[in-house]
């Protein structure tokens, strides 16, 4: 406080002075110091504090109004997470170039969950209630996420699934396979919902 109160009074003696020797721009008030004329203040007046104030007042809306449009982006939906398998549409096509088939598996409610995880690993666990031989089966892969892409890695082998639809909630994809036999392709379409 006894720093604040002399500088005001230097302020206030220089101010002083300046007015008896019929210095312009400078008006006393007070003790509590002088103010600096200024033509785009009102009166023409703006106060020494309010001079150092107003930089940290413009920043401080500058900086507000930032972040404002910054919090208006969407943020993307995420692909990482569980997700619960709840229907399975199999076109068959063979290479020899017969007719399509096109298949609907049925599926019982969280029975087959496919995990992604952050590092880049996923898991597909089949709950034993779905499997023929009364067993839950779980495979564990790496993957990636680019544009619309997934692309899985499982025992060396690369595949690739074209995401048609990722919200919060519900994720589609399409992966295009061939059969062990390599006589037909296999489009898989596969919902999930989380």
């Amino acid at each position: 406080m006894r720093s604040a109160s002399l500088v005001d009074n230097r302020a206030h003696r220089v101010a002083q002075r300046q007015v008896e020797q019929g210095g312009e721009g400078l008006q006393l008030i007070g003790r509590g110091g002088c103010r600096a004329a200024c033509p785009a203040a009102e009166g023409g007046v703006v106060s020494w504090g309010m001079k150092k104030c107003l930089p940290l007042a413009l920043f401080l809306f500058t900086l507000v109004s930032c972040s404002k449009s910054e919090d208006a982006k969407p943020v993307a939906p995420s692909l990482v997470g569980v997700w619960s398998l709840t229907s399975q549409t199999i076109k068959v096509t063979p290479k020899s170039g017969g007719a399509s088939t096109t298949y609907t598996q049925p599926v019982v409610p969280n029975t087959v969950k496919l995990t992604y995880r952050t590092d880049g690993t996923y898991t597909v666990v089949w709950d034993k209630s779905v499997s023929a031989a009364n067993i839950t089966t779980t495979s564990n892969g790496t993957y990636s996420y680019s544009g619309n892409t997934i692309t899985y890695v499982l025992n060396s082998k690369t595949s690739t699934a074209q995401v048609d639809v990722l919200t919060n909630t519900d994720l589609t994809h399409v992966e295009t396979t061939e059969n062990l036999a390599g006589t037909q392709v296999n489009v898989t379409t596969n919902t999930y919902t989380r």
